[in-house]
C-alpha cells in the first residue's frame, strides 16, 4: 500500500494535473471491472432467478431493488443455531381467539409427535409452569418454556394468534408465543435463545410485522430477518 501511495505521489509531481486526473479515473475503472462488477453481476443474476420463480402478477409488482435489498440483508450474517431452529420448527397460526387450554393442547400435540413424549405429560408441564409464574413477558408476547429429562434436546414451536390467546384475566391476549422445550444440558443455549427473542421483541414494529405477515411462512421470515446478535455458527 505504501509503495502504491509513493508511486501516485511521484506521478502527481511529474505529470500534468489533467493527465493525473485521467489516470486516477482509469485506475478506478480497472478496480470496478476487477472487483465490483463481478459482485454486481452475480447479484443481478440472483435477482433474475428470483423474479423468474415468482408468479407473473407478483413479479410485475415487485421491484428489483427490493430483492437486492433482501439479498444484501441476508448476506450480512451467518445463520446460527437459533436461525436453523426457526427455519425448521413448526408454526401454529390461529385465526380466531383460543383459550389457554386449547393452546396448550395444540402445542402438546405438535411436540408429542416431534419428540415422542406423552401428550398429557407436556400439557401438565405447561400448566405447572404457567401456574408458578406467568410466561407473558410483555403485552402480546409469551415464552412458555419447559425442562424435560434426557440429553441434547431443544426445540421451538412458533405461534401466532391474530385475535389472541387468553392467558389470564390480568394481561391482554397474547398474539405471539415462542414455546421452548429442552433438556438441562441445553441450559446455555436456552439462555441464548431467550436473549435472541428479547432482542427481536425490542423492535417497536415487531408485533405489527408479525400481524401483517400473510402466511405462517411469512411470519417465520419476520423472525429470521429480525435484527439481533448472532451468538455462534454451530
Amino acid at each position: 500500500m505504501d509503495i502504491c501511495c509513493d508511486f501516485l505521489l511521484f506521478l502527481k509531481a511529474n505529470i500534468s494535473p489533467i493527465t493525473y486526473g485521467l489516470l486516477i479515473v482509469l485506475v478506478g475503472l480497472i478496480c470496478y471491472f476487477i472487483f465490483i462488477r463481478h459482485k454486481t453481476h452475480k447479484e443481478s443474476k440472483i435477482v433474475r432467478i428470483v423474479i423468474k420463480l415468482l408468479p407473473r402478477r407478483l413479479a410485475k409488482r415487485i421491484r428489483r431493488n427490493e430483492i437486492r435489498a433482501i439479498i444484501r440483508e441476508r448476506n450480512k450474517f451467518v445463520l446460527d443455531r437459533f436461525d436453523r431452529l426457526i427455519q425448521d420448527c413448526p408454526v401454529l397460526d390461529f385465526k380466531e381467539s383460543v383459550t389457554l387450554n386449547e393452546f396448550f393442547d395444540r402445542v402438546a400435540q405438535v411436540l408429542s409427535n416431534r419428540l415422542n413424549i406423552d401428550h398429557n405429560r407436556i400439557c401438565k408441564l405447561l400448566w405447572i409452569r404457567e401456574r408458578h409464574f406467568s410466561t407473558v413477558i410483555i403485552p402480546g408476547l409469551a415464552i412458555p418454556h419447559l425442562i424435560i429429562p434426557g440429553k441434547h434436546i431443544f426445540d421451538i414451536v412458533l405461534t401466532r394468534c391474530r385475535k389472541g390467546i387468553i392467558f389470564n384475566d390480568e394481561t391482554p391476549p397474547v398474539n405471539i408465543a415462542f414455546i421452548l422445550i429442552g433438556t438441562r444440558d441445553e441450559r446455555n443455549f436456552h439462555l441464548k435463545t431467550l436473549a435472541s427473542i428479547a432482542q427481536i421483541a425490542q423492535d417497536e414494529k415487531f408485533k405489527a410485522k408479525c400481524m401483517k405477515a400473510k402466511t405462517a411462512e411469512d411470519f417465520r421470515r419476520v423472525i429470521l430477518l429480525s435484527k439481533r446478535t448472532r451468538f455462534d455458527t454451530n
